[in-house]
């Protein structure tokens, strides 16, 4: 960190004084307070830094930014919220002070207004809505089982341009057992991105069965297996028995794609055989 693990930054002045730190998503750090810009004014202060302690020259053109308010202007207090930077603190005459910057920082101009997860039988449904979004490419859906290390389970595609909002959902079928953490990642056309909030789902007993989802299906279905296949053969059949399909499956799978597509609406059996057992499962095409 800047070499040594420490750092100064000179922002006005006379004196500088830091009061109150945040880490945004991307790892920028900004440090907020207020400075001596003559011996007897004091203003409003922020300056940012990246990750490395080095100056984040993109922030106000230099990494700092100077607010005047009222001849004595104190800042002690700092929130991060959306596209949005509050310091808030007090000026002349000791009254209640908040000044709203806004955070370029944020390489998305993306509005998440709601993010939430649900279990849903044997799979977790994540739900999404963004207000706006301007030059957005796709959200990556992200699991972890500590909250800490994260790995990506789907894409999503953005909508590109939107001043509408527009709402998003995906279905994780093999959530392990315990608690699931999600996050998304926000991917821009130009490769930046942002995290979003975590949120968690209970999934007490696992994916202790073989099962499909979706179910109904309109042109995919997942089968999960309870276990790594061995020498198993995935049958298809109508409702009145005719034979549609047949998947053999490799060993030491833990799941199989069945395109759909082409079947016509209505009841199947799926049939899964191997060596010691047979399962039956019920699949409506819609």
């Amino acid at each position: 960190f800047d070499g040594d693990g420490k750092l100064t930054t000179d922002i006005a002045t006379f004196n500088d004084y830091g009061c109150a730190v945040a880490i945004q998503v991307n790892g920028r750090i900004i440090v907020a307070g207020y400075c001596e810009t003559l011996s007897t004014n004091n203003d409003f202060a922020l300056a940012r830094y990246n990750s490395d302690g080095s100056v984040d020259n993109s922030f106000d053109g230099d990494g700092k930014s100077i607010t005047n308010i009222n001849a004595f202007d104190y800042g002690y207090a700092l929130k991060l919220s959306g596209l949005r930077i509050y310091l808030g603190g007090q000026s002349h005459d000791d009254v209640f002070t908040i000044v709203a910057y806004q955070n370029d920082a944020l390489p998305l101009a993306l509005q998440l207004t709601a993010f939430a997860a649900h279990r849903q039988n044997h799979s977790i449904i994540l739900n999404w809505q963004t207000a706006s979004e301007q030059n957005s490419s796709y959200f990556s859906i992200e699991r972890s089982s500590d909250g800490f290390l994260f790995t990506s389970i789907g894409n999503k595609p953005a909508a590109g341009n939107s001043q509408t909002s527009r709402n998003y959902s995906f279905t994780d079928v093999t959530p392990g057992k315990g608690t699931n953490y999600y996050r998304l990642k926000q991917i821009d056309l130009d490769g930046k991105f942002i995290y979003s909030s975590i949120v968690t789902v209970s999934n007490k007993d696992g994916s202790t069965k073989t099962f499909l989802a979706p179910n109904p299906a309109t042109d995919h279905t997942l089968l999960v297996f309870s276990k790594p296949t061995k020498k198993m053969l995935v049958t298809i059949f109508t409702s009145s028995g005719q034979l549609v399909k047949i998947i053999p499956i490799a060993d030491d799978q833990n799941q199989q794609l069945i395109n759909v597509t082409s079947l016509p609406k209505g009841e199947y059996t799926i049939r899964i055989t191997n060596d010691e057992a047979t399962e039956v499962l019920k699949l409506v095409k819609q």
